[in-house]
């Protein structure tokens, strides 16, 4: 009887020894571990798996440690994931399936993200030193995350597609999104209710850096409750509008508070250096909508389209719905611009706005490029004027075939109305400008003014100048920047010459005192009329006295 429960025993040993014990020592060997890693790989029609060894301590039953492991496709072209080192924590209750752990730790490796990943549950995944890629479909966004420490607990697919509930934890040494880089970034924070809380977010832009409270609630909409910004340095060649549709992937965003300490932006055609922001309650819902927001803006200076504004300074707030700009002002041109204004809906109402002391160069073609105005879309459609004073400036255009130059120029205009669309603009009301001196085209003013009327029919000038010991004077009916309804000059003891240096007739007779009626365009030039002096009447064809 001994001997035969000796034998049953021996059998039970050998029969353990050899489905348990042997193959557990077997597979913490390399030939064992590569025979392991083939025998996965075989039963997982998805995926070849890599093992490079494998151990266990008795000590910790329920935890399994991989050296040197990859998940790769069937092709092994792509690779979902690298590790020098898993440790994987093994369910109590479960050790015998593979798609739910207790704990999976990784380190030193890499990771691919992509949707066909199948799905694996983990009480606690932990990243250390891991680096992580993700590609959009159609190259939409590219995100590119090395060297994570942290962790998230639970992980599954689940976490990303039902938004199951999840509390995470990491630092991030690089970060890349869209070419855009992001160093020492921490972030914390958890997913409840379908709502994901960014608690506490933060990194390092160029020479600055930036710290978020935000969430993205269960509508996929983004709500920020605060974003600092500080010392940030970007530059791009990108134009202004360019940089814009970087936003139009967004979804709909509110944000609650907007701080931009001492930063600066250079782009291809606008720039701003050691600017401070700081706005409420914006939202960007397909375009940015700021009727409900208050903002506080300075900057050491700002350049858009080559014109530069020093120490430029602009202070809204909200008022029931109505953004009321209590004072805009900058150093334009050697001199100062201020103005106080209300905006609601797609109407700006500016109460004054007072310029002095600027010493401006009109650009090339100024005249060509003023009948081109067209408003931007998201420009307020209707502006008025209630005040407008221009205080002694500098008004040059250097055009070699018509300069000109006013000294002491001023201005002045109330309840001026700018009404525009997509394809013009029109202006209603009065505008007085006035000079001590001036020269057109190498002829001396003294005294000039000029009167602006502009109506919804008709833009109506009245001019008059002091040239020499004579008086100039006319008035003048605009169509359009083109073209001239009609131009009447009186002249007393001034030289008729002017007339061919001013480019109204090409051929003048010699005369001190003469009335001058022209029609006709002004791009290209051709005028027509009739010259009257004290004795005679001339016909005007395309600016030649006609049989003179």
């Amino acid at each position: 009887m001994l001997k035969k429960i000796r034998l049953v025993t021996l059998i039970l040993v050998a029969i353990i020894w050899f489905i348990i014990i042997l193959p557990y020592f077997l597979v913490q060997t390399d030939i064992g571990t590569r025979y392991a890693s083939q025998l996965i790989s075989y039963y997982n029609k998805d995926y070849s798996i890599r093992i490079g060894h494998i151990s266990h301590s008795i000590t910790k039953p329920y935890e399994i440690t991989l050296d040197n492991v990859s998940i790769e496709d069937k092709t092994h072209l792509v690779t979902y994931l690298s590790a020098k080192k898993a440790v994987i924590g093994l369910k109590q209750t479960d050790l015998l399936q593979a798609k739910s752990f207790d704990y999976l730790v990784l380190e030193n490796g890499d990771i691919k993200l992509s949707p066909s990943i199948e799905n694996i549950n983990i009480d606690f995944l932990q990243l250390k030193d891991i680096s992580l890629y993700y590609q959009a479909p159609n190259n939409a966004n590219n995100i590119v995350l090395n060297h994570i420490y942290g962790g998230i607990k639970p992980w599954s697919k689940r976490v990303i597609t039902e938004r199951i509930d999840s509390q995470f934890n990491f630092t991030i040494e690089m970060a890349s999104y869209n070419d855009i880089d992001i160093q020492s970034i921490f972030v914390k924070g958890n997913q409840k209710d379908k709502t994901l809380q960014l608690i506490n977010l933060g990194g390092d832009i160029k020479t600055g850096f930036f710290t978020a409270n935000a969430s993205v609630l269960a509508d996929n909409s983004v709500l920020v409750k605060q974003l600092k910004v500080n010392k940030l340095n970007f530059q791009s060649e990108d134009r202004l509008s360019n940089i814009n549709k970087m936003f139009s992937q967004l979804p709909k965003t509110d944000i609650q508070q907007l701080s931009i300490i001492d930063s600066s932006i250079n782009l291809a055609d606008f720039s701003v250096e050691k600017a401070n922001l700081d706005i409420q309650n914006i939202t960007y819902n397909h375009d940015w909508q700021l009727q409900k927001s208050n903002l506080f803006f300075n900057a050491q200076s700002m350049t858009y389209h080559e014109q530069l504004i020093e120490q430029p300074l602009v202070q809204w707030r909200n008022q029931e719905n109505k953004i009321i700009i209590e004072q805009a002002l900058g150093l334009w041109n050697k001199g100062s611009i201020k103005l106080s204004a209300n905006w609601q809906n797609n109407e700006l109402t500016i109460d004054s706005i007072i310029a002095s002391g600027i010493r401006y160069q009109l650009p090339l073609n100024w005249w060509q490029q003023l009948a081109k105005v067209h408003f931007s879309p998201s420009l307020p459609s209707h502006i008025t004027i209630k005040q407008f004073t221009l205080m002694p400036s500098l008004i040059i255009d250097t055009n070699p075939e018509f300069p000109f130059q006013f000294t002491n120029f001023e201005a002045f205009g109330n309840n001026i109305d700018i009404n525009s669309t997509n394809e013009a603009f029109h202006v209603n009301g009065t505008i007085l400008f006035k000079a001590d001196s001036g020269t057109l085209n190498t002829i001396e003013l003294q005294k000039p003014d000029l009167s602006l009327n502009f109506t919804p029919t008709e833009n109506k000038l009245s001019f008059s100048t002091l040239i020499s010991q004579g008086v100039l004077e006319g008035d003048a009916n605009l169509i359009s920047a083109e073209e001239l309804q009609s131009l009447s000059i009186s002249s007393h003891a001034v030289d008729s010459q002017i007339l061919s240096l001013w480019y109204l007739i090409n051929n003048p007779i010699k005369t001190d005192n003469f009335d001058i009626k022209l029609h006709g365009y002004l791009e290209p030039l051709s005028l027509d009329g009739i010259l009257q002096t004290a004795d005679k009447q001339y016909q005007i064809k395309n600016n030649q006295l006609d049989a003179y």
